[in-house]
């Protein structure tokens, strides 16, 4: 058995004039957003052994702000440009692709992200899927437990992680 951790970045600024979307920062906010949903990760027990990551600024500091109360290497991370650019397929393909891991977490972006999270959640928890299709906040967490092997995979959305507001 293995999990796929799914996390939105946190709360990002709006663009400054002038400032790429790819260049938005986190705003004090998201870095709360960030240490409150992973401090709930943290709690389940779930560290994650490997991280892919968009590129971006908000993405980055996403992942900057959750390391220390994950205890994330920076060797376990890689920067996935596609995390920023694709579409949801291109989340789905990812998250199967890491399957030597254990515990493989994604940083990305929505809608992309969130579709992405839905089409994986074949079952599990029924509330938490109803709140994952109505829309997954930024800094969310949604945990995927995937079983099987060889083809026949199953994903069940264990929990989805929320700061609650």
């Amino acid at each position: 058995m293995r999990y796929v951790l799914m996390m939105r970045h946190a709360n990002a600024a709006f663009p400054d004039p002038g400032m790429t979307d790819y260049d938005r920062p986190l705003t004090d906010l998201g870095r709360v957003e960030a240490r409150t949903t992973a401090a709930e990760l943290a709690a389940v027990g779930l560290t994650p052994d490997l991280v892919l990551c968009s590129p971006a600024r908000r993405a980055a500091e996403t992942l900057e702000t959750v390391s220390p109360i994950l205890g994330i290497d920076s060797s376990d991370v890689r920067q996935v440009g596609e995390l920023y650019s694709g579409g949801p397929e291109t989340y789905v393909e990812t998250a199967k692709q890491a399957h030597d891991n254990r515990v493989t977490m994604l940083i990305g972006h929505n809608p992309m992200l969130e579709d992405a999270a839905i089409s994986l959640s074949e079952d599990g928890n029924e509330d938490d899927i109803a709140l994952l299709r109505n829309g997954m906040p930024t800094g969310a967490i949604a945990v995927l437990r995937i079983t099987g092997a060889n083809g026949s995979t199953r994903s069940y959305l264990e929990r989805l992680i929320v700061v609650k507001q």
